[in-house]
């Protein structure tokens, strides 16, 4: 799996019949700050998931060590971050 860092985790590209992203956030309840955080991404994700430009959020994951979070997602090839910085926005 290729590995990336991401805001907030680390994000791995699996290569499966069906390609997605693993997103792993780190002590995701370590204080109130980042459980919030955690909590917000999760549900804008979940209500936003039919919004064309929004990635689709596929599965929330509890890890074995009741501190870190799974989220996987649906495959895209880049990010914006990357499509920001190779210019390729249009209007």
């Amino acid at each position: 799996a290729k590995e990336r860092t991401a805001l907030y985790g680390r994000l791995w590209i699996r290569n499966l019949a069906i390609p997605s992203h693993l997103k792993k956030i780190f002590d995701a309840f370590q204080n109130s700050t980042d459980a919030q955080r955690t909590f917000r991404e999760i549900m804008f994700l979940q209500e936003l998931h039919n919004h064309e430009n929004i990635i689709k959020i596929q599965n929330v994951l509890k890890a074995e060590n009741d501190r870190d979070i799974y989220l996987t997602f649906e495959y895209m090839e880049t990010d914006l971050h990357a499509v920001i910085r190779a210019n390729i926005l249009e209007e």
